[in-house]
């Protein structure tokens, strides 16, 4: 099949490993750009051994969800043979998206100065803890990240706590690197030009935490964990158990609809004391009615479209549910290895241009061949170099 998508004329060298560069060129795949993960043959990428595997299967959860509708090529870019090579393909590829630490790139010969003059053309976008600036040569992940930004001292309760989904990989680094990359590429329709992205996921995170930010501004005091109006400050903002151990979330911010979430459980008299900010004694009426009622028996105010409480599910819960397959928050696709699996579907819908899920994660170097005979490289060549160990042809 060939590449289809609204991308599909944009191809992207792609040398990122782990999470957060290939999660930023996993949209770009699955919106038709043709993505070509770079990896080096021996220190290739680690997700493809990292995680839970699909049962009965050497396939990885992770390398699966984060690299489909990718290629795959395997060349061994710190040797000086392999560093021409990928300089004979930078011709043909509007982005080269990166996620070492800064200078990596540039001591082997593929920093962004020497790429724009082999191709002016050309988005180079890289993606590092902290940016080019002090700590620049620190090894981090993202709690790192969080950690040095403020965000994960807002994170928990009566300590800090990791969150179980990665902040400052997707949100600060994946998703800002996103944007970079789409900003670029409509100002090259208008210049012709490429241009250089770098994004810090130490600042991105920072940035983030905009509302906690403001709650600092206000009178230069530390917001206080679980003790902010979105944390934990709020009676209709607030988590709450059930008799049967089960969570349910209050989310009803808004005055008309917090009256209604009231209204329905046959407590108005709370809104006075809302009103008075008297949150602690709401919290615990409220508490005390949660803990009182099964999950089960609640039904009827996650039923209603204008309390805005709802169960906290479970990721099990989520996958299980036919909702989630009828509105297409998950969808079911049919692999050629795996069989039929549930995937989380791309997030983003369009009127007029379809998404396309249409291939799985790649082996290491499974498109070495193809692509290098696709750029001019003959077979000989092509056995030349397998032979000397500066690729692997899967």
């Amino acid at each position: 099949m060939g590449n289809q998508g609204i991308l599909s004329d944009i191809k992207v060298l792609d040398f990122t490993y782990l999470l957060p560069g290939p999660f930023c060129s996993l949209y770009l795949a699955d919106l038709g750009a043709e993505v070509v993960k770079v990896e080096h043959p021996i220190a290739f990428d680690g997700i493809r051994k990292m995680g839970p595997f699909f049962p009965n299967s050497e396939i990885t959860t992770y390398h699966y969800l984060l690299n489909r509708n990718k290629k795959s090529i395997a060349i061994n870019y710190k040797k000086k043979e392999g560093v021409e090579i990928i300089k004979k393909l930078i011709p043909h590829f509007d982005i080269f998206l990166e996620g070492f630490r800064p200078g990596m790139m540039e001591e082997i010969g593929l920093g962004y100065e020497e790429v724009n003059k082999i191709n002016p053309e050309i988005i180079y976008c890289s993606i590092s803890g902290y940016g080019e600036n002090s700590r620049k040569d620190f090894a981090g992940h993202d709690a790192n990240y969080l950690s040095f930004s403020g965000v994960l001292d807002l994170i928990g309760e009566n300590k800090p706590v990791l969150p179980a989904i990665q902040i400052a990989d997707i949100l600060g680094g994946s998703l800002h690197a996103l944007i970079g990359i789409l900003t670029a590429l409509y100002a090259r329709t208008k210049s012709n030009r490429g241009d250089y992205i770098h994004i810090s996921m130490h600042q991105a995170s920072l940035s983030v935490a905009i509302l906690s930010i403001g709650d600092y501004l206000a009178n230069h005091q530390n917001p206080i964990r679980n003790q902010t109006y979105l944390s934990g400050l709020l009676p209709n903002y607030q988590i709450y158990e059930t008799k049967d151990n089960r969570y349910i979330v209050v989310a009803a911010l808004e005055g008309q609809f917090f009256h209604i979430f009231l209204k329905q459980i046959q407590r108005e008299d709370l809104w006075e004391e809302a009103l008075k900010k008297n949150f602690n004694f709401v919290k615990q009426e409220l508490k005390n009615y949660f803990q009182s009622r099964n999950l089960k028996e609640l039904e009827f105010l996650f039923q209603n479209p204008n309390t805005c409480v709802s169960p906290i599910l479970t990721i099990k819960e989520v996958f299980e549910d036919p909702l989630s397959v009828k509105d297409q928050l998950v969808i079911e696709i049919n692999d050629n290895k795996l069989g039929l699996i549930k995937i989380p579907n791309f997030p983003l819908q369009f009127k007029r241009n379809k998404i396309y899920i249409k291939t799985n994660s790649p082996e290491l170097g499974q498109h070495t061949y193809e692509i290098l005979n696709r750029y001019s490289f003959n077979d000989d060549r092509i056995n030349e170099l397998s032979s000397k160990k500066i690729i692997k042809i899967n």
